[in-house]
């Protein structure tokens, strides 16, 4: 291990929370006075969770990624291609000027609108010590969504050509990465199952107390981004209008920095009438948030579920299918562990969830052990001198 060694990560988010929080988490993990840190990235929310020492952000102009899985700029108005060019040289030049020992993308090998081949292409060539890695959730979407998605984007050939290996946030045994995606025994061989992400302790500590001054349990609904969670806080609205007045719990409701305004103001308004309500867009301390609740309805995204279920927590969850089905195979696969119930789309009505949540509530059912050993595996990938 070189005495100090200079690591870039890079994360793709645009339009939610999930990737940037996966990558803050294994880089404090790994930080310390032998380490330089860049994080790449383009998340508005990047600064809102706390980072350890040693660790700084090149913030990019940001895409945004409609419902459709299309991505434009956010804000600014210039074509996309100059946009993307625009992004690639930052990117580029960051590296030149950084010369990074470790290179770890976040789930797109070669960045959105492959706008991370230029740096790719240099790092093969001029810097050919440096270590490339990507990482993957373990769970992406059906296996032919992945193989049509990797074919036309040449993702296969990519982690061949540029990637020394291959990192799996999750478990073999609960989901084998290589097999449901095919993979080739030339690629498999590159994967490392380092486990699932989740710290040991809260870096976001907070003194946050549930504001209801009633005895009655709290059922938090956490809608992360909350930019595609729209649907359901809708839905989630109504069962509160409809059923205001026999409701047996209290809601806390985590719409999300991306909701709908006029879907969050509506319940903000609904809020004034319910002392049994309360709504905030976005806290830093979810943890937090988690613990006080007596259970937590939640989409099925890869971090939220994976913090649930190590804390003890058995969420409700109410997965997406759009624009891939890839929280509602995590929801079956969890569910069969016992780790969670969950509500598809085509069965979520307001009477299910209600008769779930409170069935849920009168069995104070607990999800079985399960432990995240994600972070400390990848430390030790550091720590061996793999990376």
């Amino acid at each position: 291990m070189s005495k100090h060694k200079r690591i870039i990560f890079y994360s793709h988010d645009t339009f939610g929370l999930g990737h940037i929080r996966r990558t803050q988490k294994l880089a404090n993990e790994i930080a310390g006075s032998d380490k330089s840190i860049l994080i790449i990235c383009a998340s508005p929310k990047a600064s809102a969770y706390s980072s350890s020492q040693g660790i700084e952000y090149l913030n990019l102009p940001g895409f945004t990624k409609q419902v459709t899985g299309q991505y434009v700029p956010r804000s600014l108005n210039i074509p996309i291609d100059g946009f993307v060019n625009l992004r690639s040289s930052l990117i580029l030049s960051a590296a030149r000027a950084f010369q990074p020992d470790v290179l770890i993308i976040d789930k797109e090998p070669l960045g959105v609108k492959r706008e991370l081949l230029p740096t790719l292409e240099y790092l093969k060539t001029q810097q050919k010590n440096c270590k490339v890695v990507c990482g993957f959730r373990d769970i992406l979407d059906e296996t032919e969504a992945v193989q049509d998605e990797w074919n036309k984007r040449d993702t296969k050939e990519s982690l061949q050509r540029f990637f020394d290996y291959v990192l799996i946030y999750g478990e073999k045994h609960v989901y084998d990465f290589a097999k449901e995606y095919n993979l080739d025994p030339e690629l498999a061989a590159k994967l490392l199952y380092v486990g699932y992400v989740h710290p040991e302790e809260n870096l976001n500590h907070s003194t946050f107390k549930m504001p209801f001054e009633n005895t009655l349990p709290t059922v938090t609904l956490t809608l992360g981004g909350g930019g595609d969670g729209d649907d359901i806080l809708k839905l989630y609205t109504q069962m509160l209008e409809s059923k205001a007045s026999s409701l047996p719990f209290n809601s806390y409701i985590l719409a999300g920095p991306f909701a709908n305004p006029e879907s969050v103001k509506k319940l903000q308004d609904l809020q004034t009438q319910m002392p049994q309500l309360s709504v905030k867009d976005f806290v830093s301390d979810s943890f937090s948030v988690f613990q006080q609740s007596d259970l937590v309805v939640s989409m099925g995204g890869y971090n939220t579920m994976t913090e649930l279920v190590v804390m003890g927590q058995k969420p409700i969850i109410l997965p997406r299918v759009q624009p891939r089905k890839e929280q509602l195979i995590r929801a079956s696969v969890f569910s069969e562990l016992g780790l969670c119930d969950y509500l598809a789309p085509d069965s979520l009505t307001i009477d299910t969830l209600l008769n779930l949540i409170v069935n849920r509530l009168e069995k104070k059912q607990q999800a079985p052990t399960f432990k995240a050993r994600g972070l400390s595996e990848f430390r030790e990938l550091f720590v061996k001198g793999i990376l």
